[in-house]
């Protein structure tokens, strides 16, 4: 079995309850296929330290919560450090009120996202897909009504949180079955992808997607290209997915389903 991809949260104690949220939101967002470490300030002595610092160690994507406060915090700064030694993808994640001038130096390069922007949020998570190879799209309206107020502590109501999810959930399927039942799954050398029934087109051109989004949801449509003597379909979803398809049929002169 697959070991799953960890994603840490980096925060001062005095926003826990922001990233305890966000975890929640995140691990419901994969279907608990993905592991959140939520970090916490070093309270009693080593053994914290050992836990906080051997997670790091393992995570695939780190998110650091700066509040204003959270930028003056030590071990937020030193964790922030170790992600960008290391290597790992790390998205600092601001709120209102924190500005550039306020993150410490070792964040300075780093490309910042604000959690008052639904399209920062966006594209902060995006990243972290690629980094955790997985194709769910957080739901960006969510995280962004939560935090654009962010400012001080809340309780955390986990359990209302999981309800709206299951209904969200629930509603997506019902849609999804609807689109999806307008493919078919297809093989070719070893690569699977999925092709529009001609009976279901309405009018739209023939196309194929790539079979890794479309389990997860995203109807992704590959771009066809011809390269050293067979025809790959490169996702736009996510490059890593490209494949190789029958580009006879999406090729065919009267433009026409085998």
């Amino acid at each position: 079995m697959r070991a799953k991809k960890l994603i840490f949260i980096s925060h001062a104690g005095e926003d826990e309850c922001h990233a305890t949220w966000l975890s929640e939101c995140i691990r419901l967002t994969y279907d608990n296929e993905v592991e959140v470490f939520v970090s916490k300030e070093i309270t009693s002595g080593e053994d914290d330290r050992s836990t906080i610092i051997n997670n790091a160690r393992k995570a695939s994507a780190a998110i650091s919560l700066l509040s204003p406060i959270a930028t003056q915090k030590t071990w937020v700064i030193f964790e922030a450090g170790m992600f960008i030694g290391r290597g790992t993808l790390f998205v600092p994640f601001i709120f209102a009120g924190t500005t550039r001038e306020m993150m410490p130096n070792c964040m300075q390069g780093s490309q910042y996202k604000k959690l008052c922007k639904k399209d920062d949020i966006r594209k902060g998570f995006e990243d972290i897909n690629k980094a955790i190879s997985r194709g769910e799209i957080i739901d960006s309206e969510k995280v962004y009504n939560y935090f654009k107020d962010a400012t001080s502590p809340r309780p955390v109501d986990c359990e209302s949180l999981k309800a709206e999810h299951v209904k969200q959930k629930n509603e997506n399927k019902s849609f999804n079955s609807d689109w999806k039942n307008k493919y078919s799954l297809c093989f070719c050398n070893g690569s699977y992808y999925y092709s529009l029934h001609e009976k279901d087109a309405n009018g739209e051109p023939p196309h194929f997607l790539c079979s890794a989004c479309f389990q997860n949801g995203i109807k992704s449509i590959l771009k066809v290209s011809f390269k050293e003597n067979h025809f790959i379909g490169h996702c736009l979803n996510d490059n890593r997915h490209d494949c190789e398809v029958d580009g006879v049929s999406y090729y065919k002169e009267d433009n026409r389903f085998q």
